[in-house]
C-alpha cells in the first residue's frame, strides 16, 4: 500500500535556538538562511542535503526543507566547523556530551542514514558519520528527551511503535502518532 508509514525521527533545534529555516508542504514556518546545512525533500521523493544558497536553493518542486546549523560533512569531507563546539548546541546543564542525532546521505544519494547515540559530542558523532563515507551529513537535535527514532508496524489496523533503542527511548514512544510540539521527519513507502 503506497504511503504506508514506516518510521519517524526527531527534527532539529527549535527556531529560538538559532533561527533555522523550515518549510513543509509549501508553508514556510521560518525563512531559510544562507550558509546553513539544509535537508530538502522534493516532489518525486528524492532528498538532497547541502548548504542553502550554494548547493540548495528554493525551487518549485521542493516540498520541504529543514536547516540546523553548519554541515558536519560536505562533499565527503569533515567541515572545519566541527572544531568549534559552540556551533553544535549544549545540554540543559551546559555541557556538550549528551544524546545527539544526525543524518547523512550516501555518495550516490540513494541511502539516508540516521545516527543517534548517547554520551556524544560533535567529534564522536562526526566520526560515526565518517564511518559510512557519506557525501553530506548534518546534526539534528540533541539531549535524551528530543533524540528519538521510532519504527512502526501495522498490528491489525493499529500502529505499533518500536524504538530504535528500546530501553533508552522508552518514554513517550508514540509521540509521532499524536500532536507533537516539535518538528520531526517521517518515512513512508513510495
Amino acid at each position: 500500500m503506497p504511503g504506508r508509514l514506516l518510521a519517524a525521527f526527531n527534527g532539529g533545534f527549535k527556531y529560538e535556538h538559532g533561527a533555522f529555516g523550515a518549510m513543509a508542504d509549501g508553508y514556510t514556518s521560518a525563512p531559510p538562511r544562507n550558509g546553513l546545512g539544509t535537508l530538502a525533500i522534493y516532489q518525486d521523493g528524492h532528498i538532497r542535503m547541502g548548504v542553502w544558497g550554494d548547493d540548495i536553493t528554493a525551487s518549485p518542486d521542493m516540498v520541504a526543507f529543514r536547516q540546523n546549523g553548519p554541515l558536519v560533512i560536505q562533499n565527503g569531507l569533515l567541515d572545519k566547523a566541527v572544531n568549534d563546539p559552540t556551533q553544535w548546541g549544549y545540554t540543559v546543564s551546559g555541557g556538550t556530551v549528551t544524546w545527539r542525532s544526525g543524518l547523512a546521505i550516501s555518495q550516490d544519494g540513494k541511502t539516508l542514514y540516521f545516527f543517534a547515540g548517547q554520551y556524544s559530542d560533535i567529534t564522536s558523532l562526526s566520526r560515526a558519520m565518517q564511518a559510512v563515507n557519506p557525501q553530506t551529513a548534518m546534526q539534528l537535535d540533541i539531549n535524551n528527551f528530543w533524540v528519538h527514532f521510532t519504527a512502526f508496524k501495522n498490528d491489525n489496523g493499529t500502529f505499533a511503535a518500536e524504538a530504535l533503542f528500546p530501553k533508552e527511548m522508552a518514554s513517550n514512544l508514540e509521540r509521532f502518532l499524536n500532536p507533537y510540539p516539535r518538528d520531526f521527519f517521517y518515512v513512508t513507502t513510495p
